[in-house]
């Protein structure tokens, strides 16, 4: 482009934004939205340029017009692959037409499906919600609505049995929820467990009243010897829910497995059953001791999962400590929510609309009527100064941790993996490790069983990807499930070789009358399996709730089968269709779970075309790393390394001495 029109387009282009985002030039846009409108302006940026800005804060916010200066930089000379130029459709050599441009994109904006949001039910009961905790809008990177319930109080949850005038306002609440076309449906009391089954009978999204809806797929990964530690606000308080928790997720709460910890003894915590507001920073050290205490007690603790609604403030000070996972309730709605969300790197795009980074500010008994304000029994308090989204900010470091990132076991089997493959890095906002296992073909994996020399070098490609320092370690076959305990035996990471890891917690947020889905590369040959998956997830996929979908038949897949290379693009109308053929011969299915790790490319698609949510083999890796991830809306900041968004390329083979690459099928 000449100097002069590329001038030109720059000053139309940041016009172009202004007015089509209605943010102001001194306004701040997101990323994911800049791309939006490069994309409908036919603008076409580098992909490693721009998916790098993209990512590049992580808030994901940037002053528009510094990012359009960067992108027009003014050396319109560069190298053609220089990564800071760009390349623009016929007519980019003229200005386009803003005013036209801009009111087409707005009109398309409006065609989008909604952001999805997050319903949570409140308690009639009123308090000042630290960042972190479930109640505090500053916790979440979507929309978050509250219904308070009158008449709902702490110790009316605690027992487990409603009034009908109560139960009456339970159910106004969550149509009420339902009606704002929320995604799922949480809480802010684990004890609303007790009310899931009802609250399943008046909507068809995911209902995750309690974190401990986690806790299945978090066993899953690891073995029976290993420990999960449960924090609570008080541990005896707990003991009542055993049965229901046994009966709603699938695990005995009194297994030796589990580790209950209750937090009524920290120093200032006692605020939480007070009411009053809860001084974080002064209760970290409190809650840190507790479980590092806890953990010399029990050395085998594995992972953490807080219970109490009100502990996710402490989950990175925990992180940081103590090297392991936590999961809290932040981490279990950010699971089901984010099974809504059209994910970024791959897949359909230009579907849904992006978040517009605004919460709507909630007041107890905010959204009933002059009846139903009548009946609270708690009084709203006047509403105090906004708290800061970081309650712990200690002086920038990284106490050397780095990023967390992946482990990927790979097949001896080479194929071009298209984005949103397991195999392909682009899938990942982290960085990932692969490493083949010499002649372990795919033949072999499906049947289950090695050979000493083949499981020598299994294990010596976990020892290799744990001295890599990964996080959790899955693989590029869902057939690896088979070698999930050899796997366990030589790491203390969480192994989820796959994605069938998600379903018992995924099983947890639906009633045993509704369906789930489970799309597979071919539905015979996942037969052989079904007991493994019984014993390894704590659920029978032969029960009538669980619907095998093969895809064998979908035009264009076999070449999955035939390691070529998968045209996504028209293999994906295929995919929507065997979906939707299935949703109408079973109207009960209310979500989706891909197994097979090339299905991911198609799981945007299928969220487009269903409305429901798709767990696959990436959202299965996005959930236990989110489990050992500083959480930048909250809690203790900068104590590991950010991402430099660059995935360390891989062939097949790297990684190995030359007497395993000797040893490969696939050379």
């Amino acid at each position: 482009m000449a100097p002069l029109a590329q001038a030109t387009f720059k000053e139309n282009f940041k016009e172009c934004i202004c007015q089509t985002l209605d943010k102001g030039k001194t306004g701040c846009i997101k990323l994911d939205e800049m791309q939006w409108v490069l994309n409908k302006m036919k603008v076409n940026l580098p992909e490693p340029q721009f998916y790098s800005l993209v990512k590049s804060s992580k808030a994901c916010f940037v002053k528009y017009a510094e990012l359009v200066d960067e992108i027009f930089d003014d050396g319109a000379d560069k190298d053609a692959n220089d990564k800071k130029t760009i390349k623009a459709g016929d007519a980019l050599g003229e200005a386009p037409n803003v005013t036209g441009q801009s009111q087409a994109i707005v009109d398309a904006k409006k065609s989008l499906k909604a952001h999805p949001s997050l319903g949570i039910i409140r308690l009639d009961y009123d308090y000042p919600p630290a960042p972190g905790d479930i109640d505090h809008t500053g916790s979440f990177m979507y929309d978050v609505y509250y219904r308070a319930v009158p008449g709902l109080k702490f110790d009316v949850c605690q027992s487990g049995k409603m009034s009908p005038k109560v139960e009456e306002e339970w159910i106004k609440a969550i149509n009420w929820l339902d009606q704002k076309g929320v995604k799922a449906i949480s809480g802010d009391c684990g004890f609303m467990m007790w009310f899931q089954h009802l609250t399943r009978k008046h909507t068809r999204m995911p209902v995750c009243a309690s974190s401990l809806a986690q806790l299945p797929a978090v066993t899953c990964a690891f073995s029976s010897n290993e420990l999960i530690a449960i924090l609570t606000a008080n541990g005896k308080t707990l003991e009542p829910m055993h049965g229901l928790i046994k009966e709603e997720c699938g695990v005995d709460p009194k297994d030796d497995r589990y580790v209950i910890v209750g937090c009524e003894d920290v120093p200032g915590f006692e605020a939480v059953a007070l009411g009053e507001k809860v001084d974080t920073v002064s209760v970290t050290p409190g809650i840190i001791k507790k479980v590092q205490d806890t953990i010399k007690a029990h050395p085998n603790i594995r992972a953490i999962l807080m219970e109490c609604t009100e502990l996710p403030p402490y989950s990175d000070a925990v992180r940081a400590a103590t090297g392991l996972p936590v999961f809290d309730a932040i981490t279990c709605c950010d699971f089901f929510v984010r099974a809504f969300i059209d994910n970024p790197r791959f897949g359909s795009n230009d579907w849904q609309q992006e978040w517009d980074q605004e919460q709507e500010e909630y007041q107890l008994g905010k959204h009933l009527d002059e009846v139903e304000l009548k009946k609270l029994q708690t009084k709203a308090k006047p509403k105090a100064k906004a708290a800061g989204k970081k309650t712990v900010e200690p002086k920038p470091h990284n106490d050397g941790k780095q990023h967390p990132s992946l482990g990927v076991i790979r097949l001896d089997y080479d194929y071009p993996a298209a984005p949103g493959d397991i195999d392909c890095p682009a899938s990942f906002a982290y960085d990932v490790y692969y490493r083949c296992v010499p002649g372990l073909t795919f033949d072999i994996c499906q049947a289950g069983t090695l050979s000493k020399e083949f499981e020598a070098e299994f294990i010596e490609a976990i020892q290799y990807l744990d001295s890599r320092g990964v996080e959790g370690i899955t693989g590029d076959c869902g057939f690896m499930m088979w070698f999930q305990e050899l796997a366990r035996k030589h790491i203390k990471k969480p192994i989820f070789m796959s994605a069938l890891v998600q379903l018992p917690a995924v099983t947890s947020a639906f009633g045993p009358d509704e369906y789930i889905a489970i799309v597979t590369a071919n539905g015979k040959t996942l037969e052989p399996m079904h007991d493994l998956i019984k014993k390894e997830c704590g659920v029978d996929p032969e029960a009538d709730r669980y619907v095998i979908v093969g895809c064998e038949d979908v035009p264009g897949f076999e070449a999955v089968a035939l390691g070529e290379k998968v045209d996504t693009v028209n293999v994906t109308p295929g995919i929507v269709k065997k979906i939707q053929d299935t949703i109408r011969a079973h109207p009960n299915i209310r979500a989706i779970l891909m197994e097979c790790t090339e299905l991911p490319p198609y799981s945007d698609a299928v969220r487009q075309a269903t409305g429901l949510p798709v767990f696959d083999a990436i959202t299965c890796c996005d959930m236990f790393l989110n489990g050992v991830m500083d959480n930048p809306l909250f809690g203790l900041n900068n104590w590991h390394a950010e991402w430099d968004r660059k995935q360390e390329e891989y062939k097949l083979g790297q990684n190995l001495d030359e007497e395993d690459k000797a040893k490969l099928v696939n050379k």
